[in-house]
C-alpha cells in the first residue's frame, strides 16, 4: 500500500500529490522523475485527469502516524491480511525515510541495530 506519513497530516497529503502526478504521467507514457509537491499541486489537471487523481488518492493513505495506522489496520482487516508492504514514491527522500520511521514507531517496531 502507498503510505505517506507525517506529524502534520497536511504535509503528508502534500507529498502524496507527488506520487499521484508521477503515476498519472507514467500511465500516459511520459517519462521523468517524481515531481515536487509544488509542481503536483499546481499542475493543470483536466477533468478526466482529476477523476484519475481522486481514484488514486482513494487508494493512498496519507496522514499522521495514528491516522495511517488506523487506516492500514482497517484495510488489513477488510482484506484478511496481517502484513503490509509499504511504499511511497515521493520527491523528498528524507520525507520517505521519515514516513517509514513514523510508521515503525506507530506499530511499535524496533530497528535492526
Amino acid at each position: 500500500m502507498f503510505v505517506f506519513c507525517s506529524e502534520d497530516g497536511e504535509e503528508a497529503r502534500r507529498h502524496a500529490a507527488s506520487r499521484v502526478l508521477f503515476f498519472l504521467r507514467t500511465r500516459k507514457g511520459e517519462t521523468g522523475g517524481v515531481p515536487s509537491p509544488e509542481e503536483a499541486l499546481s499542475y493543470p489537471y483536466t477533468e478526466m485527469e482529476r477523476a484519475f487523481v481522486n481514484d488514486t488518492l482513494s487508494r493512498t493513505i496519507a496522514g499522521t502516524p495514528g491516522e495511517a495506522k488506523e487506516r492500514m489496520l482497517a484495510l488489513g482487516e477488510e482484506a484478511g491480511v496481517d502484513e503490509f508492504i509499504v511504499e511511497n514514491q515521493c520527491h523528498d527522500f528524507g520525507f520517505r525515510l521519515k514516513t517509514y520511521e513514523l510508521l515503525a514507531e506507530a506499530f511499535g517496531l524496533e530497528g535492526r541495530g
